[in-house]
């Protein structure tokens, strides 16, 4: 009887014991556990942390270039004023545009035609280096050279609103924009079978009224980047240098081909070449600005 208490008693310590060790294991157990969970856990896993977008970042938009040894002061002050005041004004009407996107494109422009002489030899030499260009039409001029106006459309450029009497649009009321706009539309229309939907403003002038009117007409307002002031040098070189030492990805060029711009027809391939040895490719305004260039109806 003694030896079998013994053994009883011996038997409920070896239970204590192991029950003991066995409530002691798990929190060795758990520790191995995060550990090893942490060791299986692969950047899959883990949900993906991301920077939040940034707020405000800057667009990419250009300083307006180009300078000329026969401005006046006055008259230099006067012009870097108001490209001051158009960088901050395109800015805050994003359906008015100084240049395009960073990227390796440029688009030639060109002002004031069309003529019977220095339009279709400016169309003859982007026609043989294969570059489209754009062409902003005044309406007056419009309906006395409708074979130019139709070859320029059909060489695959853009025949575009530079309105009707080239006054400037500010000086006018609201009425007189409108009538500018639509009446050079429905010109170019009659000729080519298509409104434009792009208009530069004569000398580039523009504020808050002619940007609603021009919006209202349908228009998109397209300034320019480089001024070549062809208009006030009337010198090859001197253009062809406006260019060359300011282009900039996204620029817009600014030239003039009525018959008082016959030295375009100079400048102009000597242009081209150095564009594309720079590795800039020519492109039309509709393509650099991804917009369209014609009403759709």
């Amino acid at each position: 009887m003694k030896r079998m208490f013994l053994f009883l008693i011996s038997i409920l310590l070896l239970t204590a014991c192991k029950v003991t060790v066995e409530e002691q294991l798990p929190v060795e157990g758990k520790e191995e556990a995060i550990v090893d969970e942490k060791e299986k856990t692969t950047p899959s896993d883990e949900k993906e942390v991301t920077a939040p977008p940034k707020e405000n970042e800057e667009e990419y938009r250009l300083k307006i270039k180009g300078e000329s040894p026969k401005l006046s002061k006055k008259a230099w002050d006067s012009m870097q004023q108001w490209r001051e005041d158009m960088y901050h004004f395109t800015a805050e009407h994003e359906t008015v545009y100084l240049n395009g996107p960073n990227k390796k494109m440029v688009a030639l422009t060109f002002d004031d035609g069309p003529d019977d002489v220095v339009t279709p030899q400016i169309i003859d030499i982007l026609n043989d280096f294969g570059v489209k260009g754009s062409f902003f039409f005044i309406g007056s001029e419009i309906e006395k050279n409708r074979e130019i106006v139709q070859k320029t459309d059909a060489s695959g450029h853009l025949v575009l609103n530079h309105s009707y009497h080239h006054n400037e649009m500010t000086k006018l009321t609201e009425e007189e924009m409108a009538k500018e706009i639509e009446t050079t539309d429905k010109a170019i229309e009659a000729i080519i079978g298509k409104k434009p939907s792009i208009l530069r403003t004569p000398y580039g002038d523009t504020d808050e009224r002619v940007v609603k009117v021009a919006s209202e007409a349908g228009h998109t307002i397209v300034l320019w980047s480089i001024d070549t002031l062809d208009w006030s040098h009337h010198d090859a070189n001197k253009t062809v240098k406006n260019v060359v030492e300011n282009v900039r990805n996204g620029d817009i060029i600014l030239m003039h081909s009525a018959s008082i711009h016959g030295e375009n027809s100079k400048a102009l391939p000597i242009l081209i070449e150095e564009l594309k040895v720079s590795g800039f490719e020519l492109v039309d305004l509709a393509t650099l600005l991804n917009i369209d260039a014609y009403k759709l109806e």
